[in-house]
C-alpha cells in the first residue's frame, strides 16, 4: 500500500501525496496555489520563506505580481481561520515574505488522516490482489473504499483533494436515468498500479481507459467520461459518494499488477446503491494476451449489466490496435506525457509517438495521437513554426485515417488545424465529421463548442457544452465552456460560480474568466491579478517576456502611464520581423479600447489561440466592437461570412443587398 506524507501542526493535518487537508475534523477546500503555499511554509516551520522563495517553488520562478501571492495567501489564510491581528499559522514578515508559525511534525502512513477515510469492512482491490489468485473475490461484500494513486492530469494542472468532490457534488445534477428501460450507467475508475516499483501508472491507466472507451460504443449503456471517472485516482473515497457524484449506477474498478512478461489484472464491478459486487475476476496471462483480457472484462460487464446479451455475437469490443506490445507500451507512455503539456513533454511525447511508430508503422492510434501532439505544441512553445507543425500534424492525421478510417481523433486534429488557418467551413465538417464517428467523444465536444462559440453561434456552443458536462460531470473544460457562456451571455453571478470551480479543478481560464469579471464590476486590481495568474498557470508560450507579460497586463487596468508602456511593447512586437501569432498583444489593445488597431493586428497574426480574442468579441461587453466601422471588413477579412453563408448568420450581424455587413 502506498505510503502518504502527513504534515501535523497542532489543529492542523496536511495529507501532502493526496493534497488535502483538514482544521481538527473540517476539511479544507484549497485551491491548488494556497494548498502548495501551506505545504511549502510547513516544510520551513517557524522559519523566513521569502516571496522570491515561495514564487520560485509554488510558481516555478514565473512572472508573478505580489497581488498574486497575496491573493493566495489571503484565500490560504481564510481557509485556516486566522485573522491578521491574531494568526495561528500563517504569520507575515512585512515586505519580505511570511513563515508558518506552529512546530510541524512529519509521518508517514498508509491512510489518509480524514476522520471520514477511516478503513471499511470488506477488501480493496489492492489487498484483493495482493492476497493471490487462490483467494476468490466475494461477490456479496459490503461497499468497498477504493485506494488509488494520484494522477495530477490537464493540460494542463491539479485536481485538488476533497474540493473536487464537493465540487461535484454542489454542481446541479444532471438528468438522472429515471424511467424503468433506459440505459444504465458506469464509471470506469482507473485501475490501480501494483507494480514493484510504482512506475507502470500509464499502463494501468491504458487498460481501464481502453476498457472504458470500448463501453461508451454500447448504445443501451451510459458511461461517464474519463476526466471525471479518472478524477477519484488515488483516492480512498466511498463507492457510494463516487456514483453520486458522477451520477452512475455502478462502478468498475480495478488493479494492474506486472512481473516481466507477465501480467496480473483484477477487476470489480460495484453497485453504487447498496456496495455490493455484481462481478469479480481476476486474469493472469501473458502480457501478449493484454487486449484479450480487456475484452473480456468489457464483455462480462456489459453481460452482467443487460446492455449485451450472454452469448450473444458481436464485434470485439477491445481490438487490438497493435501487434507490437513493445509498441502499446510506448503509445501508453507517451499518451501519459502529452496529458502534461507543461515543460519538454509534448516534444518527449512526439518522440515516444514516433519509436511506437517505428516498431508499427500500422499503428492507427500512435500516429493519430502523434498528429494532436503536433498540432497543439505551438501554443506551449512560441519559436515552434505553425506553419511546420501543422504540415507535421497534417501529414500524421492523414496516415491515421488512411490506416483506421473510423478513428475520430485524426479528423478532429484536421478540424484544429483549419480552425487555427481561419479555415471555419472546413474545420466545422471536420469536427461533424469526428462527432459522427464517436460521439461520445467528449474532446471533440468542447473543440467543436470553442468554434461554435468563436464564430458567434453562442447557443449552439452553449447545448452541445452542456451535452458534454452531462457526459464527464467534473471535467474543469466543462466549467470553463459553461462560464463562458454564462459571461458572454451577462450572467455575471452564473459565470462568477463557474469559473471557480474551473479553477479550482486547476484550468487557468477560470482565473481569465474571473479577472474579466472583476474588470466589468470596476475592480481592476483583483482583475490584473487573476489575469496574471492565469495566463501564468496556462503555460502558454509568448513573444514577450516574463517582465513583458506583466507590463501588458498592468496597462490593460492601469493608468495612462501604464498604458504607455504596454503600447510601447506592442509596437515592438509588431516590428518584429519574426511571425506574427501572439495572441496577447491583440488582446491587449483590444482591453484597452484600441478597437481598429486590435482587429487589424489579429488579421496579420496567425496566432493558434485565436479563440480568446474571438470568444469577448460575440458577449454584451463586445457591442463596442462589434458595431465599430471597421467590423464588417475584419469579418470578411478572417472568413467569417464564408462561414456564415454556408451555416446561417448569428444573431448580432446581417448581411445587406450591397454585400455589406451590418453588426450590432
Amino acid at each position: 500500500m502506498t505510503e502518504r506524507q502527513i504534515l501535523i501542526a497542532s489543529r492542523l493535518r496536511v495529507d501532502v501525496s493526496d493534497e488535502r487537508a483538514w482544521l481538527e475534523e473540517t476539511p479544507l477546500a484549497l485551491s491548488q496555489k494556497p494548498f502548495q503555499l501551506l505545504v511549502t511554509l510547513m516544510r520551513s516551520p517557524q522559519l523566513l520563506v521569502t516571496k522570491d522563495d515561495l514564487i520560485e517553488q509554488v510558481w516555478e520562478g514565473r512572472a508573478v505580481s505580489d497581488a498574486v501571492l497575496t491573493t493566495a495567501i489571503k484565500e490560504l489564510r481564510q481557509a485556516l481561520g486566522d485573522r491578521a491581528k491574531a494568526s495561528e499559522f500563517i504569520g507575515t514578515v512585512h515586505a519580505k515574505g511570511y513563515r508558518f508559525l506552529q512546530p510541524v511534525k512529519s509521518e508517514t502512513s498508509t491512510h489518509s488522516p480524514g476522520f471520514f477515510d477511516a478503513p471499511a469492512s470488506g477488501k480493496s482491490v489492492a489487498e484483493n490482489a495482493q492476497a493471490g489468485s487462490e483467494t476468490e473475490p466475494n461477490p456479496t461484500a459490503t461497499r468497498t473504499p477504493t485506494n488509488r494513486p494520484i494522477n495530477i492530469v490537464i493540460g494542463i494542472a491539479a485536481l485538488v483533494g476533497l474540493a473536487l468532490v464537493w465540487l461535484a457534488l454542489s454542481q446541479p445534477r444532471p438528468d438522472a436515468p429515471a424511467e424503468t428501460g433506459a440505459p444504465t450507467s458506469i464509471a470506469v475508475l482507473a485501475f490501480e498500479d501494483l507494480s514493484s516499483e510504482g512506475d507502470q501508472s500509464y499502463f494501468s491507466d491504458g487498460i481501464s481507459e481502453e476498457i472504458l472507451n470500448s463501453l461508451v460504443k454500447l448504445e443501451k449503456l451510459r458511461v461517464a467520461g474519463r476526466t471525471s471517472s479518472f478524477s477519484f485516482k488515488g483516492r480512498q473515497t466511498d463507492i457510494q459518494t463516487i456514483g453520486d457524484a458522477l451520477n452512475v449506477e455502478h462502478v468498475l474498478e480495478g488493479s494492474v499488477r506486472t512481473n516481466g512478461d507477465r501480467v496480473r489484472i483484477t477487476a470489480q464491478l460495484i453497485k453504487v446503491d447498496d456496495g455490493y459486487h455484481v462481478w469479480s475476476e481476476v486474469y493472469e496471462r501473458q502480457t501478449d494476451d493484454i487486449f484479450a483480457i480487456q475484452d473480456e472484462i468489457a464483455r462480462s460487464v456489459a453481460e452482467e449489466l443487460k446492455v449485451l446479451l450472454v452469448g450473444e455475437v458481436t464485434p470485439q469490443l477491445v481490438a487490438a490496435p497493435t501487434t507490437d506490445q513493445e509498441a502499446y507500451r510506448l503509445y501508453l507512455q507517451a499518451n501519459a506525457l502529452l496529458a502534461r503539456r507543461v515543460g519538454n513533454n509534448i516534444p518527449r511525447s512526439i518522440e515516444v509517438y514516433q519509436q511506437a511508430i517505428d516498431r508499427d508503422p500500422n499503428f492507427a492510434r500512435a500516429w493519430s495521437a502523434m498528429a494532436s501532439a503536433y498540432a497543439v505544441q505551438p501554443d506551449y512553445d512560441y519559436t515552434i513554426d505553425l506553419e511546420r507543425a501543422a504540415g507535421l500534424a497534417r501529414e500524421a492525421a492523414e496516415a491515421a485515417i488512411a490506416l483506421d478510417p473510423e478513428l475520430a481523433e485524426p479528423h478532429a486534429v484536421l478540424g484544429l488545424i483549419a480552425f487555427d488557418h481561419r479555415n471555419y467551413v472546413d474545420a466545422r465538417r471536420a469536427f461533424d465529421r469526428a462527432s459522427e464517428l464517436n460521439p461520445n467523444d467528449t474532446n471533440v465536444m468542447f473543440w467543436h463548442a470553442t468554434l461554435l462559440r468563436s464564430v458567434g453561434d453562442m447557443e449552439a456552443a452553449a447545448q452541445l457544452s452542456e451535452r458534454a458536462v452531462r457526459a464527464d460531470p467534473i471535467s474543469p473544460l466543462g466549467y470553463v465552456s459553461k462560464a463562458t457562456y454564462a459571461f458572454a451571455m451577462g450572467d455575471l453571478e452564473t459565470a462568477t460560480s463557474l469559473a471557480e470551480r474551473a479553477r479550482d479543478l486547476g484550468h487557468p481560464t477560470g482565473n481569465y474568466i474571473l479577472a474579466k469579471i472583476a474588470e466589468r464590476s470596476g475592480d481592476a486590481v483583483r482583475a490584473q491579478a487573476l489575469h496574471l495568474e492565469s495566463f501564468n498557470d496556462s503555460g502558454v508560450s509568448t513573444w514577450f517576456t516574463p517582465e513583458d507579460v506583466g507590463t501588458l497586463i498592468q496597462g490593460t487596468y492601469g493608468i495612462d502611464q501604464d498604458r504607455d508602456a504596454a503600447r510601447t511593447l506592442v509596437t515592438n512586437y509588431i516590428s518584429d520581423p519574426r511571425q506574427k501569432r501572439d495572441i496577447l498583444a491583440p488582446n491587449v489593445l483590444l482591453d484597452m479600447g484600441m478597437i481598429e488597431d486590435a482587429l487589424r493586428l489579429f488579421e496579420t497574426s496567425q496566432t493558434s489561440l485565436d479563440q480568446f480574442f474571438l470568444l469577448p468579441v460575440w458577449g454584451p461587453g463586445g457591442g463596442p466592437v462589434r458595431s465599430h466601422p471597421y467590423f464588417g471588413s475584419f469579418v470578411e477579412n478572417i472568413g467569417l461570412t464564408e462561414y456564415w453563408s454556408v451555416y446561417g448568420w448569428p444573431d448580432s450581424c446581417d448581411p445587406r443587398e450591397n454585400g455589406s455587413i451590418v453588426c450590432n
